[in-house]
């Protein structure tokens, strides 16, 4: 009895027992395609984001109801996709480009102006209506044109179709667009008023002799 358990050595039967178990020789699954790939596909969308509204802003959209189509728009993208709450993003810039564009290649043309104008200051007021600063990022209230384009839309958000008991905490990329954006205006509003004393010059100096 004694010598058959003793043919195995000793040692021998420690490093059977010692065998890895299962658990321990499991090698872990890489990332899966969809995680190597989440990086792209973020880039991906946020590419289609851009191209996206900048069909919004070369085209003339037009009215409907009364309501400037692009201004609708882009404010309802920019809401779905969260932009007023991120810390970094490159979307507003993006927009105040393409305006400042769409501007500056029709600045001949009277239509494209009031146009730019309407979506401008209907986007800048859903903006000051809608969007919550904390203390140190709140701005001081609008004054001069863009005051009283806000104060002459008595609800935007019904003008826009939108819901009126929205309320965003903004960071401060939403906020300097929002300046940005006032600034648009103003600048809008001063080409129209430049282009209409060009064509009403002449008139008058004709009626006046």
């Amino acid at each position: 009895m004694n010598q058959k358990y003793s043919t195995v050595p000793y040692n021998d039967q420690k490093a059977v027992y010692e065998t890895p178990t299962p658990t321990k020789m499991i090698v872990p699954f890489p990332n899966s395609l969809s995680d190597s790939r989440r990086p792209r596909r973020t880039v991906e969308k946020q590419q289609e984001n851009h191209e996206f509204l900048t069909r919004c802003i070369k085209e003339d959209l037009g009215f409907h109801d009364s309501k400037p189509l692009a201004a609708c728009i882009i404010y309802k993208s920019l809401l779905n996709w969260r932009a007023f709450e991120s810390e970094r993003t490159a979307i507003f810039d993006h927009i105040i480009d393409g305006i400042n564009t769409a501007v500056r290649v029709g600045d001949e043309k009277n239509s494209i102006l009031p146009y730019w104008l309407s979506n401008a200051s209907t986007l800048l007021c859903l903006l000051q209506r809608n969007l919550r600063t904390g203390s140190f990022l709140s701005t001081p209230s609008q004054r001069g044109l863009t005051g009283r384009i806000a104060q002459s839309l008595k609800s935007p958000f019904r003008y826009a179709g939108l819901d009126e008991n929205t309320s965003i905490e903004a960071r401060y990329p939403a906020v300097l667009f929002k300046q940005q954006l006032a600034a648009c205006v103003e600048k809008i509003f001063g080409m129209i008023r430049d282009l209409s004393k060009k064509e009403i010059g002449p008139l008058l100096a004709h009626c006046i002799q």
